[in-house]
Protein backbone atom coordinates (compact mmCIF):
# COMPACT_ATOMS: atom_id res chain seq x y z
CA UNK A 1 0.00 0.00 0.00
CA UNK A 2 0.94 3.54 -0.95
CA UNK A 3 0.34 6.71 1.59
CA UNK A 4 -1.35 9.12 -0.23
CA UNK A 5 -0.52 13.34 0.83
CA UNK A 6 -2.06 16.17 0.04
CA UNK A 7 -5.06 18.18 0.85
CA UNK A 8 -8.57 16.04 1.12
CA UNK A 9 -11.73 17.73 1.04
CA UNK A 10 -13.05 18.29 5.06
CA UNK A 11 -15.97 14.82 4.36
CA UNK A 12 -16.85 16.50 8.03
CA UNK A 13 -18.89 19.61 6.75
CA UNK A 14 -21.46 17.65 4.30
CA UNK A 15 -22.58 15.63 7.82
CA UNK A 16 -25.73 17.35 9.33
CA UNK A 17 -25.03 18.52 12.70
CA UNK A 18 -28.79 19.50 14.09
CA UNK A 19 -31.98 17.95 12.89
CA UNK A 20 -35.49 18.71 14.04
CA UNK A 21 -36.64 15.09 13.31
CA UNK A 22 -36.60 11.79 14.26
CA UNK A 23 -37.43 8.65 13.20
CA UNK A 24 -36.77 5.38 14.72
CA UNK A 25 -37.88 2.44 12.42
CA UNK A 26 -37.40 -2.05 12.85
CA UNK A 27 -34.64 -2.05 9.64
CA UNK A 28 -35.94 -5.38 8.45
CA UNK A 29 -39.46 -3.80 8.08
CA UNK A 30 -38.46 -0.53 6.80
CA UNK A 31 -35.76 -2.30 4.51
CA UNK A 32 -38.74 -4.64 2.66
CA UNK A 33 -40.85 -1.83 2.84
CA UNK A 34 -38.27 0.50 0.62
CA UNK A 35 -37.56 -2.69 -1.58
CA UNK A 36 -41.20 -3.12 -2.53
CA UNK A 37 -41.47 0.52 -3.33
CA UNK A 38 -38.40 -0.04 -5.15
CA UNK A 39 -39.88 -1.88 -7.93
CA UNK A 40 -41.77 0.76 -9.20
CA UNK A 41 -39.17 3.88 -8.84
CA UNK A 42 -37.08 2.24 -10.82
CA UNK A 43 -39.06 4.24 -13.95
CA UNK A 44 -39.06 7.68 -12.00
CA UNK A 45 -35.30 8.05 -11.16
CA UNK A 46 -35.35 5.14 -8.48
CA UNK A 47 -37.39 7.95 -6.50
CA UNK A 48 -39.53 7.04 -3.14
CA UNK A 49 -41.26 9.25 -1.21
CA UNK A 50 -41.46 9.14 2.56
CA UNK A 51 -44.14 10.85 4.56
CA UNK A 52 -44.93 10.84 8.37
CA UNK A 53 -48.43 10.81 9.31
CA UNK A 54 -48.55 10.57 13.12
CA UNK A 55 -47.28 7.12 13.94
CA UNK A 56 -46.79 6.07 10.44
CA UNK A 57 -44.48 6.61 7.93
CA UNK A 58 -45.80 6.22 4.57
CA UNK A 59 -43.42 5.22 1.70
CA UNK A 60 -44.52 5.71 -1.82
CA UNK A 61 -43.31 5.79 -5.56
CA UNK A 62 -45.03 6.57 -9.16
CA UNK A 63 -44.41 5.44 -12.52
CA UNK A 64 -46.26 6.64 -15.40
CA UNK A 65 -45.85 3.06 -17.02
CA UNK A 66 -46.21 0.69 -14.02
CA UNK A 67 -48.51 2.68 -11.84
CA UNK A 68 -47.67 3.44 -8.09
CA UNK A 69 -46.72 1.56 -4.89
CA UNK A 70 -47.63 2.23 -1.24
CA UNK A 71 -46.85 1.03 2.08
CA UNK A 72 -47.40 2.36 5.69
CA UNK A 73 -44.82 0.98 8.06
CA UNK A 74 -45.12 1.95 12.24
CA UNK A 75 -42.47 4.84 13.43
CA UNK A 76 -41.28 6.34 16.52
CA UNK A 77 -41.86 10.06 15.79
CA UNK A 78 -39.71 13.03 16.91
CA UNK A 79 -40.97 16.64 15.47
CA UNK A 80 -43.35 17.75 12.95
CA UNK A 81 -44.45 15.41 9.82
CA UNK A 82 -42.41 15.79 7.17
CA UNK A 83 -42.25 14.74 3.61
CA UNK A 84 -39.57 13.59 1.92
CA UNK A 85 -37.81 11.61 -0.96
CA UNK A 86 -34.54 9.51 -1.23
CA UNK A 87 -33.51 7.31 -3.94
CA UNK A 88 -34.37 3.98 -3.16
CA UNK A 89 -31.39 2.31 -4.30
CA UNK A 90 -29.25 4.29 -1.79
CA UNK A 91 -31.51 3.41 0.96
CA UNK A 92 -31.69 -0.48 0.09
CA UNK A 93 -27.43 0.02 -0.26
CA UNK A 94 -27.18 1.19 3.80
CA UNK A 95 -29.95 -0.97 4.68
CA UNK A 96 -28.78 -4.28 3.37
CA UNK A 97 -25.42 -3.42 5.58
CA UNK A 98 -26.71 -2.50 8.83
CA UNK A 99 -27.04 -5.60 11.29
CA UNK A 100 -29.04 -3.86 13.90
CA UNK A 101 -33.04 -4.88 14.63
CA UNK A 102 -33.58 -0.82 14.52
CA UNK A 103 -32.05 2.23 12.43
CA UNK A 104 -32.86 6.15 13.42
CA UNK A 105 -33.54 8.48 10.55
CA UNK A 106 -32.23 12.13 11.53
CA UNK A 107 -33.40 14.69 9.23
CA UNK A 108 -34.50 18.58 9.01
CA UNK A 109 -35.88 20.07 5.85
CA UNK A 110 -37.06 18.35 2.52
CA UNK A 111 -34.09 19.13 0.87
CA UNK A 112 -31.10 18.93 3.27
CA UNK A 113 -29.54 15.94 3.81
CA UNK A 114 -30.95 13.60 6.49
CA UNK A 115 -28.50 10.55 8.59
CA UNK A 116 -29.40 7.41 9.34
CA UNK A 117 -28.22 5.31 12.06
CA UNK A 118 -27.99 1.84 13.57
CA UNK A 119 -29.47 1.65 16.68
CA UNK A 120 -29.88 -0.86 19.56
CA UNK A 121 -27.02 -4.19 20.32
CA UNK A 122 -24.37 -3.83 18.56
CA UNK A 123 -24.31 -0.61 17.06
CA UNK A 124 -21.45 1.31 16.18
CA UNK A 125 -21.08 4.88 15.60
CA UNK A 126 -21.52 4.04 11.61
CA UNK A 127 -24.08 6.86 10.13
CA UNK A 128 -24.83 7.15 6.54
CA UNK A 129 -25.52 11.02 4.88
CA UNK A 130 -28.59 10.50 2.33
CA UNK A 131 -28.96 13.34 -0.38
CA UNK A 132 -32.34 14.17 -0.89
CA UNK A 133 -34.21 14.29 -4.14
CA UNK A 134 -37.36 16.70 -5.32
CA UNK A 135 -40.12 15.54 -4.07
CA UNK A 136 -42.48 16.24 -7.29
Amino acid sequence: TRLLEGQFPNYERVIPTTHDRKLTLETGEFAKAVKRTAIVARDNANRVVLETEGAQLILSSESGTVGSAREEIEVAREGDDIQIAFNAKYLNDVLNVVETEGVVLELSEPLRPGILRPIGDGATDYLCVLMPMQVI
